[in-house]
């Protein structure tokens, strides 16, 4: 995607992009920063030690999710285990409830969207509904 790059290219590690990832229903699940460096898109995170990095825009967006999803679940298993620092256990206290929120609001989509679908099927019999799926994104932070 070059013209996406050419978005991008302007961005150092100095000039850095402040935001936030947000879920599609807009739970915001961690601050990041963003930049383009040697043909790659780089997410950090600006809250804890977290970091992806893609040759596409949309996939880093992805590998950090799944990158912050483990580290959460990591932090978890160290708090079950009493294995964790405090440090551990307050960024933990951060992400954990960002997680809860976004299943909570997924979960009322995911309600929303059976209802909407049940309704649809009831009244137009020849109408088509197609799933859309929607994916986690960085979203600029305005500057105050």
């Amino acid at each position: 995607m070059p013209e996406d790059n050419d978005r991008f290219s302007g961005l150092t590690e100095q000039t850095a992009e402040l935001g936030c990832i947000l879920t599609p229903q807009g739970v915001t699940l961690a601050l990041a920063e963003r930049w383009y460096e040697d043909g790659l898109h780089v997410i950090r995170s600006t809250e804890f030690d977290l970091i992806a990095e893609h040759e596409d825009p949309a996939t880093v967006v992805d590998i950090f999710v799944d990158n912050l999803v483990d580290y959460a679940l990591g932090l978890s298993e160290l708090q079950v285990s009493g294995d964790i620092t405090e440090h551990e256990q307050q960024t933990l206290a951060l992400i954990a409830p960002r997680f809860y929120e976004a299943a909570r609001q997924t979960d009322l989509e995911n309600r929303r969207r059976r209802v909407r679908v049940h309704l649809r099927q009831r009244d137009q019999r020849t109408g088509h509904w197609r799933q859309q799926t929607q994916r986690a994104n960085f979203t600029t932070l305005s500057p105050a």
